[in-house]
């Protein structure tokens, strides 16, 4: 009597996954998780790019703020030189960059804050670009 026939007899079935079914499900399985974790390391890449921008942008809006002060305390329109700064803030470098045009209504001077990470790149690009306009009081 062979194997075969005598699971019939003994009301016996085959039960389980052949060898290449199981290989199948883990190659998918592979798959997934790799997929999976390549869809994570965006997401924190994402968020730690967003962060960054998010703090730049702050940064910028306290230049402007100092601009506006020193405007209102001084009565100087800022100038239009370009100017590197380095500021520390929430315990990072950052490189200020405040430039400024004169505009065609002589009375106007639009000013420039480019905000870049202070980590040695100089092929980055800026984070955060705020632009104003402020008026020369006469």
């Amino acid at each position: 009597m062979s194997a075969d026939s005598f699971s019939r007899l003994s009301g016996l079935s085959k039960k389980g996954f052949t060898l290449i079914e199981v290989m199948v499900a883990l190659a998918i399985f592979a798959i997934s998780v790799t997929a999976l974790t390549g869809s994570f390391q965006s997401n924190i890449n994402n968020a730690a790019r967003l962060k960054d921008k998010t703090m730049a942008t702050w940064v910028a809006q306290n230049k402007l703020v100092e601009l506006k002060a020193a405007y209102n305390l001084n009565k100087s329109v800022p100038s239009t030189s370009k100017r590197v700064d380095k500021v520390k803030f929430a315990e990072r470098d950052w490189l200020v960059e405040t430039s400024g045009e004169k505009t065609l209504q002589g009375a106007l001077i639009k000013i420039y804050i480019e905000i870049k990470k202070d980590d040695g790149d100089e092929e980055q690009g800026a984070l955060a670009i705020l632009e104003t306009v402020f008026v020369a009081k006469k």
